[in-house]
């Protein structure tokens, strides 16, 4: 019963590690693509004003 609980525990372990990594990198994404909307809206703007 030890021996399953400690394999499960390491297993429970590496899946947080993955998840943690996960949503890391989710939020990376997010931040490229603000920033990407970013300078693209302040790009068209300055389009718009040259006309």
């Amino acid at each position: 019963m030890l021996i399953v609980y400690r394999w499960w525990g390491k297993n429970v372990i590496s899946y947080q590690l993955s998840v943690i990594s996960y949503q890391l990198s989710v939020i990376s994404y997010q931040f490229l693509f603000i920033r990407l909307i970013s300078h693209f809206s302040s790009y068209y703007r300055l389009a718009l004003a040259e006309g």
